[in-house]
């Protein structure tokens, strides 16, 4: 990223904000699997959303936000797997 754009702030934080946005998305997207209906899909992305692991990750550039979207991922398509969807 550095030799993209040096010295920019905000391109520097811009992966792990997107990464936090992904795993808002697929921690929504899971719920609504498991039959959760809108106000439990919302519940589930605001506990992602304000969880202080994930703004703790989701702030700097490390290769924690991409564990943790990883992680959701393969749990989903696990989940998906195993329901036979």
């Amino acid at each position: 990223m550095h030799h993209l754009f040096p010295g920019s702030l905000v391109m520097l934080r811009l992966l792990p904000a997107l990464a936090h946005a992904v795993t808002i998305g697929l921690a929504a997207a899971t719920a609504r699997l498991l039959g959760g209906g809108v106000w439990v899909q919302t519940i589930a992305a605001l506990c992602v959303l304000t969880g202080g692991v994930f703004l703790g990750i989701g702030t700097t550039l490390s290769t924690g936000e991409g564990a943790i979207v990883r992680f959701r991922s393969f749990s989903r398509l696990a989940m998906r797997t195993v329901a036979g969807l």
